[in-house]
């Protein structure tokens, strides 16, 4: 069946006149005044993440300091526990979790990452979130956008339980893919100190690793809220 149009619809007859004294085309405006209506009944559509953004999918799970397990994101809560890494001295060490929440509605329209390693973790990303990383085995680790990763960068994990200090493994990365446009639910986290913390987005809860059977995390830095700022800047 095709399309039908409405060729009636009620309409001020001052404004018609109007209308039609300024030579305006009078459906076509009704159209586009619909579109407007529409579209402001549903502002989820026209979110528009801003830029330096960093979020996870809801389901991404999240390495606890307390437990040594992983946890999704979406069952965390303020003041809960989790695996922070400061990579000025390359240590792990316990932080609080400051605020966490959905940053996107279900219909809000993203473009995400998904960075696999080869081992087989993978981690679900927006475009700004940073990953710390190595380029090649030769240079530094550094905080990079997931959406500047590419295969065969070296990234360091941890699992749980963990022992504070440095990090327990490094693998490589071998697939970086932009997942275009679709309805996906995303959160903040913001932990503090180090706003960072070691997360995956696997789906099996255990992942081979030599000698050792366990899931792991990737180290990921957080989403700084207005929180976290007040709090790096006062040196607290």
């Amino acid at each position: 069946m095709g399309r039908r149009t409405v060729t009636s619809i009620r309409l001020d007859e001052n404004l018609v006149q109007i209308a039609s004294a300024l030579g305006l085309n009078v459906s076509k405006i009704t159209s586009e005044t619909l579109k407007r209506a529409i579209m402001n009944l549903q502002p989820s559509k026209l979110n528009v993440i801003p830029l330096g953004i960093a979020g996870l999918s809801k389901n991404t799970r999240i390495l606890m300091a307390e437990t040594g397990k992983f946890q999704k994101a979406d069952r965390l809560k303020a003041g809960d526990r989790v695996v922070s890494y400061d990579s000025m001295t390359e240590q792990c060490e316990d932080a609080n979790v400051i605020d966490v929440g959905a940053l996107t509605s279900i219909e809000t329209l993203v473009s995400f990452f998904t960075i696999t390693d080869n081992v087989g973790t993978t981690i679900e990303l927006l475009p700004d979130t940073k990953l710390y990383c190595r380029r090649d085995w030769n240079s530094r680790g550094e905080w990079i956008r997931v959406m500047d990763v590419h295969p065969g960068y070296h990234i360091q994990s941890q699992s749980g339980p963990y022992r504070k200090g440095m990090l327990m493994g490094s693998t490589s990365i071998v697939e970086v893919t932009k997942e275009f446009p679709k309805d996906s639910l995303f959160y903040k986290l913001e932990v503090y100190p180090n706003n960072s913390f070691f997360a995956n987005s696997n789906i099996e809860r255990k992942l081979s690793w030599p000698s050792i059977g366990a899931a792991w995390g990737f180290p990921i830095k957080g989403y700084l809220g207005q929180i976290g700022s007040i709090l790096e800047k006062s040196g607290i």
